[in-house]
């Protein structure tokens, strides 16, 4: 079993698909910040770590994210739920 990028915003899948994996010590959610975290998905992220065997931790990475906004924090919740990192990526782009 696998996983690959699938250009989706669907994070509760992704997140659901790496807790399904054995032994995995951790993971990547890299998103470009249009994937909605809320408390549902902070709760669910919760359920699935606690009741993990091997605990991994999810690393998120958000491209482009506005600093501080909602998906810049929930993010920031995500990887702190599972004692991972959160890195934000600010991609500047040249005016044409």
């Amino acid at each position: 079993d696998s996983l690959t990028a699938g250009g989706s915003t669907d994070a509760l899948d992704a997140i659901e698909r790496t807790f399904s994996l054995e032994g995995l010590e951790a993971a990547y959610l890299v998103t470009d910040g249009k994937c909605e975290v809320n408390d549902d998905l902070l709760n669910r992220m919760r359920l699935l770590y606690f009741k993990s065997h091997s605990k991994p931790r999810v690393h998120t990475i958000g491209i482009n994210c506005v600093p501080r906004r909602s998906t810049w924090r929930g993010l920031e919740a995500l990887a702190s739920i599972t004692d991972a990192t959160f890195r934000p990526v600010c991609l500047q782009q040249d005016l044409v």
